[in-house]
Parts: structure tokens; C-alpha cells; sequence
């Protein structure tokens, strides 16, 4: 199934069902020995798992993983 999206589904999409995450991490090689971690994180039940390979290809990065814990994706 090809699932097409657009940038008003997303946002809306994300507000119920994501979040963003930012994480300073040591990092010696860095200019001030950190550095910023961003995250984009979407979470579904497995059987949507074609809306996270859909937001992968709209924004044509980041990886799409199984949550063990609970069947999610």
C-alpha cells in the first residue's frame, strides 16, 4: 500500500502521535565539548506500520524500528 502525505496531515498527525527531543551529549571533539542530539519520534501499533515508512520517504530520512515492549512500531 503507497500512502502519500501532505504537510497539514503531518502536522496534525505528529500533534496526537510524536514528539521532538533534544539531548546535549559530551562530545570532546566537538568546539565546546558537546554537541545537540535531535529527535523526531513517531510511535504506531504495527499494523500502521506503512505511515511510518510513508513519513520516512516524505522527509527522506530516519528509520523505522519495533518497540518490544509493546508491538509498536
Amino acid at each position: 500500500m503507497k500512502t502519500r502525505l501532505n504537510a497539514n496531515w503531518i502536522v496534525g498527525f505528529v500533534d496526537g502521535e510524536g514528539c521532538f527531543m533534544a539531548s546535549l551529549i559530551k562530545n570532546k571533539t566537538s568546539k565546546y565539548g558537546y554537541q545537540i542530539q535531535t529527535e523526531f519520534i513517531v510511535s504506531q501499533h504495527k499494523r500502521d506500520v506503512h505511515i511510518l515508512y510513508a513519513l520516512k520517504s516524505y522527509f527522506k530520512c530516519g528509520q523505522v524500528s519495533l518497540n518490544k515492549k509493546g508491538g509498536n512500531v
